[in-house]
């Protein structure tokens, strides 16, 4: 990846906790949002190696939006998601486990045309909002 930015979430929840509700859709659904007016409408993923990923991303009353699709690359179970956008641009989260908490690292790839701070806030808030999901969720 080239020219990439990178955002990191610390969460009180064990490792693998934390790759179960961030690889199930129906989780997605509720964490996935990076802005309070905001929200994921839809999700659908293969999570697997060359599966594809969609999500929809709106603005809660509908003024706004946009699709965020891809496909999966390497998936190492509990340790790294690597895909590629339809857009040609490449993410990566790193789970790194610290006891019983758990660190995750996004790096990826910026949009041109997005101004890079706001591309920096929207990422660490979609992280930001995982983890508070996480810590407030009772799955075990």
């Amino acid at each position: 990846m080239h020219s990439s930015i990178t955002v990191q979430v610390n969460i009180s929840a064990p490792l693998e906790k934390c790759w179960q509700i961030f690889t199930n859709p129906a989780d997605i659904r509720r964490f996935n949002n990076p802005f309070p007016d905001w929200h994921t409408a839809q999700v659908a993923i293969d999570f697997k190696e060359d599966g594809r990923y969609f999500y929809r991303m709106e603005r809660k009353d509908g003024s706004e939006g946009f699709d965020f699709a891809g496909t999966y690359g390497r998936i190492i179970h509990g340790q790294q998601i690597e895909y590629r956008g339809d857009d040609g641009r490449s993410t990566m989260h790193v789970f790194t486990s610290e006891g019983q908490n758990t660190e995750i690292t996004e790096i990826f790839e910026p949009d041109v045309h997005t101004p890079i701070d706001l591309q920096r806030s929207f990422c660490q808030n979609l992280l930001d909002s995982f983890k508070q999901y996480v810590e407030g969720n009772s799955l075990t």
